[in-house]
C-alpha cells in the first residue's frame, strides 16, 4: 500500500467519526448518562485527531507527540472508567477503579523504559478482556441484548481494542508500516458505535 493511499485512509478514518457524532447528537435528549458520556469521549477523540492533522500539516512533530501521549492516557483512563461504570459486575467495577493508579504509573514508564506500543497494547488487552466479559454476561442474561445501545458501544470498543492489539502486536512486527492501516479498524468501530446510537432512537 502506497504512502499516499495510507494518507487518504487516515483522512477517511478521521472523517468517519462524524457519522456516530451526528447520530449521537440526534438522540442526545433520549440518551441515558453512559451514552451521553461516550459521545463526549468521541468528541474529544475527533478534536484530538483534528489537532494532530493540524500539527502534521504545520510540521510540528514534537507538539504532535505530546498530544498523542496525552490522548493515549486519556483514552486508557476513560475506557477503564467506562467499563467499570457500565458493567453490572461488582468485581469488574472494583478492578476498573483500583487499576487507575497503576495505569498512570504504567503510562509514565513509557518515557524511560517502554514504548508507545507497550502501553497501548498492554492497556487494550485488559480492556478487551473486560469488555468481552461484559458482552458475554449481557448476552447470557438478556434475550434482547443486541437491542441495547450499550451492547453496541461495548462491541465497538472491543473491536477497536482487539484490532489495535492485532495490528501493533502481530502485524507491525512482521510488516513495518502496516500500523497506519489502523484507520480501517477505526472506521469499522465508528460504524458499530453508530448502530449503538441508533438503538437509542429505536427504544424511544
Amino acid at each position: 500500500m502506497s504512502r499516499e493511499t495510507l494518507y487518504y485512509w487516515q483522512v477517511a478514518g478521521t472523517l468517519t467519526t462524524l457519522i456516530p457524532l451526528v447520530m449521537g447528537f440526534y438522540v442526545f435528549k433520549q440518551s441515558l448518562s453512559p451514552i451521553r458520556i461516550f459521545l463526549g469521549y468521541l468528541i474529544i477523540g475527533f478534536m484530538t485527531d483534528l489537532t494532530g492533522w493540524y500539527l502534521y500539516v504545520t510540521q510540528n512533530g514534537e507538539a504532535n507527540m505530546y498530544v498523542r501521549h496525552a490522548y493515549d492516557l486519556f483514552e486508557a483512563v476513560f475506557l477503564f472508567w467506562f467499563i467499570g461504570y457500565t458493567s453490572t459486575s461488582s468485581h469488574l467495577k472494583k478492578f476498573s477503579r483500583w487499576a487507575l493508579v497503576p495505569l498512570f504509573i504504567f503510562w509514565a514508564t513509557r518515557f524511560w523504559f517502554s514504548s508507545l506500543a507497550v502501553f497501548k497494547t498492554g492497556t487494550q488487552v485488559m480492556e478487551a478482556f473486560g469488555l468481552a466479559f461484559c458482552i458475554l454476561k449481557l448476552l447470557e442474561s438478556d434475550a434482547f441484548a443486541t437491542q441495547r445501545p450499550i451492547f453496541w458501544l461495548w462491541l465497538g470498543v472491543f473491536f477497536y481494542c482487539f484490532g489495535t492489539i492485532f495490528l501493533m502486536g502481530v502485524l507491525d512486527s512482521r510488516m513495518p508500516g502496516v500500523w497506519y492501516a489502523h484507520a480501517i479498524i477505526n472506521m469499522l468501530a465508528y460504524l458499530i458505535y453508530t448502530v449503538g446510537f441508533w438503538r437509542v432512537r429505536q427504544q424511544v
